[in-house]
């Protein structure tokens, strides 16, 4: 694949050879490497590279930006009138690959604010998980609604209790669908545990997964011992429940029922809880600002862990369910903080039968790791 670039972060104008098998781009700082590979993911998935955004890759003074391919496949940027960055996306050959990236920032991603951390789990989610993303966007835009309604009732002081229900119920709804998604693969960590415990030094086989759920009065609850839920989450009842035989089955799905117990989620009264965030001027209940923590009780998993067990942990939990047959990793500056052992580690165990890695570093021990430079890929 050609890959040309017009405007784009470092590149005024020049076009790379991508190869289709496995390599990695070994250059110096500032070379352009980030560049080339945020480039292919935009490419891939007509999106900015995660935690990043459209506007950060137009050059000074710029007004547009283009990436393009010899497949036809390109992605435009241009400022529109309100000053903003619209993007335009073609992929005739549309690819149906899992993306999945790591960035030096993910590092970091479970000493982040709750907001952040959140944040980049729903983004692990919803690499795999369509249904996922535009339960998302539907809960931000509705949040973002009452938001504005709230705004609004303050300045003037008048409430239409009528839209406050119905954007409540709304939130209400999302986020019971969106933990019944995010509560499975928190599992699904949890159950894995142990298996990652047998890729680092540092103990944790034992511990557990604390999620902390945000009330009907905005307080924190928080849930212990997860148990498997499936799909089932949030939509049986308590009189359905009594009809079923104890089992521990059972005793799963009454424990599940009661987190939206504790919270009076059936019976919430969004009128009063209104008037809360009046004061506080912000949404105080959904499913987006919730919580999770890795503990044992006294200690938070990445107290524990080492930078390098910090980055295998984080893409461990990236590839959780992922058919590596049709993976493409997209890795920047991966290698640089890992020995040589854990980089042959990483590549053995957590990339192993994935369909292309695309890597970026300043220094790699590997040999079996074809070796890039910036300059060795451009084309004249």
């Amino acid at each position: 694949m050609y890959l040309r670039l017009n405007n784009y972060r470092c590149f005024v104008s020049a076009s790379f050879e991508i190869p289709s098998t496995d390599f990695i781009i070994l250059d110096k700082n500032g070379s352009g490497k980030t560049s080339i590979l945020s480039a292919i993911y935009s490419i891939y998935t007509g999106k900015s590279l995660p935690s990043t955004k459209f506007p950060e890759y137009l050059q000074s003074g710029q007004d547009y930006f283009g990436i393009s391919t010899d497949d036809d496949w390109f992605i435009n940027g241009k400022i529109s009138a309100s000053g903003r960055v619209i993007t335009k996306y073609s992929n005739p050959s549309e690819i149906k690959d899992t993306v999945l990236t790591y960035q030096p920032s993910d590092n970091y991603w479970l000493q982040q604010s709750r907001v952040s951390k959140l944040s980049t789990l729903d983004h692990i989610i919803s690499q795999t998980n369509k249904e996922y993303l535009k339960l998302i966007a539907s809960l931000d835009k509705v949040c973002k609604n009452k938001l504005s309604s709230l705004k609004e009732s303050n300045l003037s002081g008048v409430t239409d209790m009528i839209l406050v229900n119905f954007l409540g119920q709304q939130i209400l709804e999302l986020s019971k669908q969106i933990w019944s998604i995010r509560w499975d693969f928190i599992y699904n960590i949890k159950e894995s545990l142990p298996q990652f415990s047998s890729m680092v030094q540092s103990p944790i086989a034992d511990w557990q997964i604390e999620i902390e759920i945000t009330g009907a009065n905005g307080n924190k609850i928080k849930i212990h011992n997860l148990s498997k839920f499936g799909k089932q989450f949030g939509e049986l009842s308590s009189h359905s429940l009594g009809k079923m035989k104890q089992s521990d089955e059972v005793v799963f799905l009454v424990n599940k029922i009661k987190i939206f117990e504790l919270q009076n989620l059936d019976q919430i009264n969004f009128e009063k809880l209104w008037q809360r965030e009046l004061i506080c001027e912000k949404v105080l209940f959904g499913a987006n600002r919730d919580d999770f923590n890795i503990t044992n009780g006294k200690l938070k998993i990445e107290q524990i862990l080492s930078r390098g067990e910090t980055r295998l942990f984080v893409l461990w939990v990236k590839k959780l369910g992922i058919d590596p047959k049709e993976t493409i990793w997209l890795l920047d500056d991966i290698f640089n903080e890992l020995d040589d052992e854990r980089e042959q580690f990483l590549m053995s165990n957590i990339l192993c039968g994935c369909k292309q890695i695309i890597a970026t570093g300043t220094r790699c021990s590997l040999k079996n790791l074809e070796q890039r430079s910036v300059s060795s890929m451009k084309l004249e």
